[in-house]
């Protein structure tokens, strides 16, 4: 058995070898896990312990499992370990994360900052003084963290940025323990840990160089053969999208060049930037996928109160195919307060499937100017209309606008008292 791997089993005892010929949900926990260990075993600078796979008592027969334990001399630090691919977005605070996938269906869990304050709960029972810190550590590499943290204390991270994370975080600390004091803290908490030898960062044997080298490199022919497969399936989706929009832009090149044939000479020119534009368009919706975590947040039924809708239309484009015409008029319905289109203002469209595309209000041929602004004292009502490409009216469930300002009357209208707003204009439910 390698030398990690034995480390590992003894710290937590799981196999990590078995845990790799099986492969499951669970068996990729414990390799994320695996890591993490790896990592801090032989990195991390300073007097410390380690426990894994804790099975804390919470009263009422219940139990909660922390992944990893480090009693350090600056403080006791619970990691909540994930070894979660894609793009994860989330903040601190929020209930649950989203895992999102260019590819295929999103997944949400729960915040893992919320589930290792719980952990910490557990242990300060048992250790009511001690100085915690929590840590979120992400350890797949095809992993890319979207998150807002805006809490100083709280460290989320990758893998490959953990051992900096956790260094420049020690380096801020006072030293709390000295050795006597981790071994007691240790010795108390061991009783929860399926460790049957102690396994302490600070005494560790050296491992030996062609040892390291063999753990090393059979990691990465592991991680290289995940990235190849998923490269090869990338490209396969890739070739199918680049064949559909390829047909699609010939498709919409042969009616522009029937309607503009059709028009008169002095509509040419506006038909062709027209064309232009939608074929951008177009091109730009295979990249302009993104997540969005809730759909109600920026205050929008804040807005709605004050701005009213009327003469809403929203129908497929008889002139380009896959495209949808929408247009609106926004009315003022507060004599005080208005609305103010900014230059990133956007649109917002959901379809039904989930996926969530942006579009932007002002372009080549819709100019910005600051006096798009709805308010009864001086523009009540403003009609706003756009075409979303490359998508059919039935697949969409959901519009909103976004990064709209509120400006309040004889109080310097063109100043924003609050930025970053939202407007929901349609909804299917």
């Amino acid at each position: 058995m390698d030398y990690f791997d034995k480390i590992y089993k003894e710290a937590s005892g799981v196999d990590i070898r078995e845990q790799k010929r099986i492969w499951d949900e669970r068996g990729r926990g414990y390799y994320g896990e695996y890591r993490v260990m790896q990592e801090l075993y032989q990195n991390l600078p300073g007097q410390c312990k380690i426990l894994m796979n804790l099975n804390v008592p919470i009263g009422d027969g219940k139990i909660t499992e922390i992944d990893l334990l480090l009693i350090h001399e600056t403080g006791i630090f619970v990691f909540e370990i994930k070894h979660y691919k894609g793009t994860i977005y989330g903040s601190n605070n929020g209930k649950v994360w989203t895992q999102y996938f260019r590819t295929s269906k999103n997944h949400t869990f729960n915040n893992p900052v919320l589930q290792n304050d719980y952990h910490i709960k557990a242990l300060q029972y048992y250790l009511p003084n001690a100085p915690f810190h929590s840590v979120i550590v992400f350890t797949h590499g095809e992993c890319d963290l979207r998150i807002t943290n805006n809490d100083p204390s709280l460290q989320i991270c990758s893998l490959h940025s953990l051992l900096s994370s956790l260094s420049t975080k020690m380096n801020e600390l006072p030293i709390q323990y000295s050795p006597h004091d981790i071994e007691n803290i240790f010795s108390s908490l061991l009783p929860f840990s399926p460790m049957k030898e102690e396994v302490s960062i600070a005494e560790k044997p050296p491992l030996p160089l062609h040892e390291f080298i063999e753990v090393m490199n059979r990691d990465l022919v592991a991680e290289r053969q995940e990235l190849q497969d998923n490269y090869n399936n990338k490209a396969k989706q890739l070739e199918l999208r680049k064949k559909k929009i390829y047909l699609n832009s010939i498709v919409i090149s042969i009616i522009c060049g029937i309607l503009s044939i059709l028009f008169c000479l002095y509509q040419a020119q506006e038909c062709d930037e027209k064309i232009s534009t939608a074929q951008l368009e177009v091109e730009k919706m295979a990249q302009n996928f993104k997540h969005v975590n809730e759909l109600n947040d920026g205050n929008i039924e804040f807005i709605a109160g004050m701005i009213l809708l009327d003469n809403l239309v929203l129908s497929q484009s008889p002139d380009i195919v896959d495209a949808v015409d929408f247009s609106c008029d926004l009315v003022a319905n507060s004599n005080d307060y208005g609305i103010r289109l900014t230059e990133n203002t956007k649109y917002i469209v959901m379809t039904k499937d989930g996926k969530i595309a942006e579009y932007d209000m002002f372009d080549s041929l819709n100019k910005y100017s600051s006096l798009y602004k709805v308010g009864k004292s001086t523009f009540p009502i403003f009609n706003i209309k756009k075409q979303f490409y490359n998508i059919d009216v039935q697949d969409i469930s959901y519009i909103k606008l976004t990064k709209i300002s509120l400006w309040r009357k004889n109080i310097n209208s063109n100043k924003d008292l609050i930025t970053d707003l939202e407007l929901e204009l349609y909804s299917t439910q």
